[in-house]
């Protein structure tokens, strides 16, 4: 998954892990879905919509804060992150 912030671009990954739980939510039975987080990536220089595009061959959503990808998808993100963290 990712985190797309407005006027910023993407500023975190995550892997989540396990079955979908349901929950409690102001009341409402099952409301609440989430997964346990495996590991997170945050602090890292941001990837531009367009270049996260052109890395995810436009198979990206920006309409929702969060959006999930494929495993080769967030590979190649995920390399991204690693090439331009270890520019100067």
């Amino acid at each position: 998954m990712y985190l797309h912030q407005s006027g910023v671009d993407i500023i975190a990954m995550e892997i989540l892990d396990g079955e979908l739980e349901k929950s409690e939510h102001y009341g409402v039975a099952d409301d609440k879905y989430s997964k346990s987080l495996k590991y997170l990536k945050i602090g890292f220089k941001t990837i531009s919509a367009r270049r996260f595009k052109e890395i995810t061959a436009a198979g990206a959503s920006f309409s929702r804060t969060m959006g999930e990808l494929t495993q080769s998808k967030a590979h190649a993100v995920g390399n991204e992150i690693e090439r331009i963290n270890s520019t100067p």
